[in-house]
């Protein structure tokens, strides 16, 4: 199967084969299944009514392909238009059990009904947030720059508890079994009590970088303890009582950004994977911390790792690349003319490309394949979130939107 991807409203024709009359249409002509017909689609085409299409990839096994549609927006700039004058890049979203939570720059966190939009509670913390919330298990948990770690219900917004730890947050934490991880701005890791939010450990401040880039940063628990990337390109193992198991520095001579980007990653053959900005892209054997290879690439932000062992990273080029996770070898690439900022999340088989500039992509975790995009003109903040079939983004000028994703038949 071969395809590219373009973007009509219903009734649109641009010539090139494309005949969409309607979303209905569409939906009958091209096998796809939705959930309701919406103002605007975006679809993958490939050999749908006849239609004479470029090819991009062959998608070899994969599913017969993935559109995606508006559901609804929200346009914050409505309800808090004179806080939302200030940047509005920071925050982020998350979503499970139909409940989408947004985290707003300064210091908002609202929660809405997944189908529609819909409020449920939105709850002032009184302090900015610069990191998306993480949620588990009916739990919401949202770090701010005044360092706090705050624990709220997800299903009312009522605070469980919160935890001040002394330095600014700008990541997401991490929630593990019992344990709550977080990494703060003066490059210590915190350990803390699940059920309660007390302190269980922190290691050591890490020499922090002069500049860094990265976005958000995110600890790996592996069986060995806990693996930690920090802005002046160390990576560290800590055990589970807090102490330093073992230290390496991936930063490459003379490199001005070293940030260890994201979460580091295990590989199915057991290899811990870490990211540096210029570094490269590194597999470490997790007991001793060496160095089984590294590839020499300049990365945009940190790559995921899909079920069959390839990585997928983005260079500062745009282009996508897979990669074996195993040796650190090209498999293939992917790419993306004029895009080199973006970050990538991986959902099952779906990767979502977020982008500063251009909008959202849709892409395979297997192969070098595009299934859709979304544009906007402001384009997106980093953090996306999916939940039962729709993909929530928050653009960079503060409006929530939300994607029905569509699954197209082979």
């Amino acid at each position: 199967m071969t395809g590219r991807v373009q973007a009509l409203l219903p009734g649109e024709d641009r010539s090139t084969g494309w005949r969409l009359r309607s979303s209905r249409h569409a939906e009958r002509g091209c096998g796809q299944r939705s959930l309701g017909m919406l103002a605007v689609t975006l679809f993958l085409v490939a050999g749908c009514g006849g239609a004479t299409v470029a090819p991009l990839a062959s998608q070899g096994d994969l599913l017969g392909g993935i559109a995606m549609q508006v559901a609804w927006t929200v346009d914050h700039t409505e309800t808090w238009s004179s806080a939302l004058l200030r940047d509005d890049d920071g925050g982020g979203v998350a979503a499970a059990a139909g409940v989408v939570v947004s985290t707003l720059p300064h210091g908002v966190v609202e929660a809405r009904v997944t189908t529609n939009g819909a409020l449920l509670w939105d709850k002032d913390l009184q302090g900015a947030i610069a990191a998306p919330p993480r949620l588990a298990e009916g739990i919401v948990y949202v770090a701010s720059l005044d360092g706090r770690l705050v624990a709220l219900r997800m299903a009312s917004g009522d605070e469980v508890w919160q935890a001040q730890l002394g330095s600014p947050l700008t990541n997401p934490p991490v929630i593990t079994g019992a344990f709550v991880l977080i990494l703060d701005r003066d490059q210590r890791l915190h350990a803390l009590r699940r059920e309660d939010g007390s302190v269980l450990w922190r290691t050591s401040a890490v020499a922090r970088a002069d500049i860094a880039l990265r976005t958000f940063a995110e600890a790996l628990v592996v069986d060995e303890g806990v693996v930690a990337g920090f802005t002046n390109g160390t990576l560290q193992l800590i055990d589970f009582n807090g102490q330093v198991r073992w230290s390496r520095s991936l930063a490459g001579e003379g490199r001005r950004f070293r940030d260890v980007l994201g979460q580091p990653l295990r590989t199915p053959g057991g290899l811990v994977i870490a990211a540096t900005q210029t570094g490269g892209l590194f597999g470490l054997d997790p007991t001793s911390g060496d160095v089984v290879w590294r590839k020499d690439i300049t990365l945009v932000s940190a790559p995921v790792l899909n079920d069959a062992g390839l990585l997928v990273a983005q260079d500062d080029a745009g282009a996508l690349h897979w990669l074996d996770a195993g040796t650190g070898d090209t498999v293939a690439t992917l790419p993306l003319e004029g895009e080199p900022f973006g970050a990538l999340q991986r959902f099952g088989d779906l990767l979502v490309l977020s982008t500063f500039h251009r909008g959202l992509y849709l892409l395979s975790a297997r192969q070098p394949w595009t299934f859709a995009e979304q544009r906007i003109a402001t384009g997106f903040t980093p953090s996306v979130a999916i939940d039962e079939g729709t993909l929530f983004a928050r653009s960079r000028g503060g409006r929530l939107f939300a994607f029905t994703l569509w699954e197209r038949s082979r």
